[in-house]
């Protein structure tokens, strides 16, 4: 594709949503011609998530739209991602930049290739401005349930995958629904209204990035404010669990949000509370931040007292226990894997247990990893029975008297 003509950029439009308009002011052979005149050469064929190369779109656009930092900044849900320390996709061994790993176009415009909503009131007013609407970054959001202009439930693509994937579309030429419209209007509107805010909120700020260790101990600390950590530091499951429960297991009737809020997908984010340094799901630090602090303006004020104080190390939820000066490199099969101290790569050895069998016993873990099974059970004993407790099952008392 010859492109001989670029169109404006939209406050708010997303990536997806530049490239399907300057394919429809531009000849291509076809949709997949036009992404590989855009994002570089490749063989991929589905549109939807063809792989990016921004310093090769800046190139052929002739930086209209900026740097290939500016682009992902205000064109993409990277930095939104960033800010929160949760990426919806996987950067590989080689943690290859941002503007030429070829992560998919969807994917960076929307978080997801699977997520396409638009607002009925957007559509009808830009319709009737330009001829045309697009795609807002503000209505992908992982906690995007209203549209932030009008205040409206947002509706839902549900055009075929195959033509979401093969070809490209503006909201206009999709199939919506109002899918959301009953479920939001009924109950907890105040709660969706207030998670939209949080989600706008960190996708408008301007300020550097919190560091992660920095976010970690400022949860902690709330959490503890809240009673739901023990005097090691450890995690009180019954009450997190049942809290957590109550104030968001109704978000599983949205879709994409049914795994997080689901017993196993609060267990996994129990466990993942407990380990430094662990990428916990967008969702999940996004329901934490508003239960914990209410707003995105209130949880970097407490960030910014931890930073300033440096009491880092002091709330970042774990205890002190023996430590051998013997570094290894262990899997849950044997000798070879992460580097690290003793105590941390038995712990890493159980968590792994726990996070891949369903039936997660002491029994079978020290069939599993009879090693890290005796050594946790006689130098990391508190930290053991925490995460797995022993079953204590009561005799039957045969007789009364």
């Amino acid at each position: 594709m010859e492109i001989n003509s670029l169109p404006i950029r939209r406050l708010d439009e997303t990536l997806y949503s530049i490239a399907a308009r300057t394919r429809w002011m531009n000849v291509a052979k076809d949709d997949r011609d036009a992404c590989r005149s855009l994002f570089g050469y490749f063989r991929h064929t589905r549109v939807s998530d063809f792989p990016v190369d921004l310093v090769h779109f800046c190139a052929v656009t002739g930086e209209q739209y900026g740097n290939p930092q500016d682009v992902l900044n205000e064109m993409t849900l990277a930095e939104f991602f960033n800010r929160i320390g949760s990426h919806p996709w996987h950067s590989g061994s080689l943690c290859l930049p941002f503007a030429t790993a070829g992560y998919g176009l969807s994917t960076l415009s929307n978080g997801h290739t699977n997520t396409w909503r638009a607002c009925s009131l957007c559509l009808e007013s830009e319709m009737s401005l330009a001829g045309t609407a697009f795609w807002h970054r503000s209505h992908h959001l992982p906690t995007a349930f209203f549209c932030p202009a009008h205040r409206v439930p947002l509706s839902v693509c549900v055009s075929p995958i195959q033509v979401r994937h093969n070809c490209f579309l503006l909201p206009q030429d999709t199939l919506l629904t109002d899918r959301f419209h009953g479920i939001v209007a009924a109950e907890n509107q105040d709660l969706l209204l207030r998670l939209t805010k949080l989600g706008m909120d960190i996708l408008f700020d301007t300020e550097r990035p919190i560091d992660q260790g920095t976010a970690q101990a400022a949860i902690f600390d709330a959490l503890n404010e809240k009673c739901l950590l023990t005097s090691s530091k450890l995690m009180c499951r019954e009450p997190f669990f049942t809290e957590f429960s109550r104030r968001y297991s109704f978000l599983h009737r949205f879709p994409g949000l049914s795994d997080a809020v689901s017993s196993r997908g609060i267990e996994i984010l129990l466990r993942k509370l407990q380990r430094e340094n662990i990428n916990r799901s967008a969702i999940h630090n996004l329901l934490l931040i508003d239960w914990l602090f209410g707003s995105w303006r209130l949880f970097k004020e407490h960030c910014a007292w931890h930073e300033v104080m440096g009491n880092r190390e002091e709330s970042r939820g774990t205890k002190n226990f023996p430590r051998t000066e013997t570094a290894r490199y262990v899997t849950l099969h044997g000798v070879c894997g992460i580097n690290g101290s003793e105590q941390d790569s038995h712990r890493e050895i159980c968590l792994r247990f726990l996070d891949t069998n369903r039936c997660a016993t002491r029994s079978r873990f020290s069939r599993a990893a009879p090693k890290s099974f005796r050594w946790l059970s006689r130098y990391d004993s508190d930290w053991f029975n925490h995460y797995v407790p022993s079953i204590c099952r009561s005799r039957k008392q045969n007789e009364l008297f």
